[in-house]
């Protein structure tokens, strides 16, 4: 049977030393996920159990559920029972070899005597030595039992009997699954009263399910699920990679995707994200909710936002994402002046200007992203980064049926934008009269004044420099006739005669 091995760093070795009131077994764990979040030597319970003897033979047919096998009885097995602390009780569980008997002992606040029960979970092995052990309780012995994510001891009369971490068969993986779903499901049908519970369970399940998950799909859509973040938005990151880094890089390159695929979570799941891509050796997801999730973790690292743009590895991929978003990316609306490094547009125009980003690229984004309109304010971010980047005549002439695309339909100021660069493109020489009809005719059908003014000027211009001109560019102003304000009517009327 495959089994997946797990490594583990302990602080100290366990051990058993005297103490006042007799023996102290004390176990180490390794790293382990808690309410306040990933823990590197957690623990979870130590005390005494107020019915010995009954738990040690539940405990005992547990184990021997662990230990049979139900179909082809004649093939031996030699599974493990685990045991998870769940913030109220002590569970054991166990699946047989065949999977298909599930066993599970839950011990109630009412049979645990000690310390409040935390979070974790341990697989163990439970050998000969233990079930001799067990097995000798009586009712009146003592059973003191100390459990961390890693191991468990129990301690009766005859001494200490000590079980190390074994590697969990993958089998056992798909069907704690099955039993995860259960749980979640409980929660998720508990009244309001149980708030608490489920706000202290969500990130334990959403890690446990994840690891007993086989599928890259059902992994994300489990990590990703709405009730597991219905009090905590944020994924419990560095424990899921705790749990689910040593699966096959190619598998994590699959999660990564597929989280990334999830427009709801998306964002948040960035960190989680971005160190499963580098586990994985994998092509970095570049979707909407990456791009948020990447720019928010940029811009938050405290650092001057243009060193740490130069730092990110992601860079080059994520900064043309900038523009092609459904929406405008929020961390851009927060930090638009155009000549602050600290800022987008500033940062964005240095990484350029050094080389790091292409600066085709960004002017072509910035384009685009201007000639799909939108309001206003949400352009804005846009068109600090068009003037951060400072275009030269070159590129301005090479882009300048995006600029009468501009003049024509887009709001306002980026009209003015795209219409003074025009005329910038059309005073050296670079503007046919055709392109400039194309551009009048739009611009004069337009209702604001400045537009309309500012475009007969133009026009007044290019018929002087360029007289052959007027049987291309004089038809257009029959918009200008047209217009409601009576002086832009009487300019219009000044520049078609001869």
């Amino acid at each position: 049977m495959t089994r997946t091995a797990h490594t583990f760093a302990y602080a100290r070795p366990s051990s058993l030393t005297a103490a006042d009131a007799g023996q102290a077994l004390n176990l180490e764990t390794a790293s382990g996920l808690t309410p306040t979040g990933a823990d590197a030597h957690p623990q979870f319970f130590a005390g005494f159990l107020s019915a010995p003897q009954a738990a040690a033979r539940a405990l005992l047919a547990v184990a021997d559920v662990a230990a049979a096998r139900y179909y082809q009885r004649t093939l031996r097995a030699s599974l493990d029972p685990v045991v998870t602390g769940n913030g109220d009780r002590l569970r054991f569980e166990s699946f047989s070899g065949c999977c298909g008997v599930y066993a599970r002992l839950d011990v109630l606040p009412d049979g645990l005597r000690g310390a409040d029960t935390g979070h974790g979970t341990t697989n163990v092995d439970v050998n000969n030595p233990l079930r001799e052990a067990l097995s000798r309780l009586s009712g009146d012995d003592p059973l003191h039992l100390r459990v961390g994510p890693d191991a468990m001891a129990v301690t009766t009369l005859d001494g200490p009997v000590v079980e190390k971490k074994v590697p969990l068969p993958e089998r056992w993986l798909r069907g704690f699954a099955e039993s995860q779903a259960v749980t979640r499901r409980e929660l998720r049908a508990s009244r309001w009263e149980r708030w608490r519970e489920r706000d202290l369970m969500s990130p334990a399940l959403a890690v446990a399910g994840a690891a007993c998950t086989t599928g890259a799909a059902a992994a994300a859509a489990w990590i990703g699920a709405a009730d597991l973040r219905r009090w905590r938005p944020q994924p419990p990151t560095a424990a899921l990679l705790d749990v689910l880094s040593g699966r096959d890089p190619q598998w994590l390159g699959k999660l990564a995707h597929r989280l990334a695929d999830r427009p709801t979570t998306a964002e948040q799941d960035y960190p989680l994200i971005s160190a499963l891509v580098r586990l994985a050796g994998c092509e970095t997801p570049t979707t909407d909710g990456c791009v948020e999730g990447w720019a928010a973790a940029v811009a938050a690292t405290g650092s001057p936002l243009v060193d740490a743009l130069r730092r990110d590895p992601h860079v080059t991929a994520f900064a043309p994402r900038l523009f092609e978003t459904a929406e405008p990316v929020r961390a851009l609306e927060r930090r638009w002046e155009t000549a602050d490094h600290n800022q987008w547009p500033g940062a964005l125009a240095v990484l350029a200007d050094e080389g790091c980003l292409d600066r085709a690229a960004l002017l072509d984004g910035c384009t685009a992203r201007l000639l799909r309109g939108g309001k206003p304010a949400h352009l804005k971010p846009y068109q600090a980064i068009l003037e951060a980047l400072r275009p030269t005549a070159e590129e301005e002439r090479e882009r300048a049926a995006d600029w009468i695309a501009m003049a024509a339909d887009a709001p306002s100021a980026v009209a003015g934008t795209a219409q003074q660069t025009l005329a910038r493109v059309a005073a050296a020489g670079h503007l046919t009269p055709r392109m400039l009809a194309e551009m009048s005719g739009a611009v004069l059908f337009r209702t604001e004044k400045k537009l309309v003014r500012a475009q007969l000027v133009l026009i007044g211009k290019e018929l002087t420099r360029d007289p052959s001109a007027a049987p291309e560019l004089l038809p257009e102003l029959g918009e200008a006739f047209g217009h409601s304000d009576t002086d832009i009517q009487e300019r219009a009327v000044n520049l078609a005669r001869p």
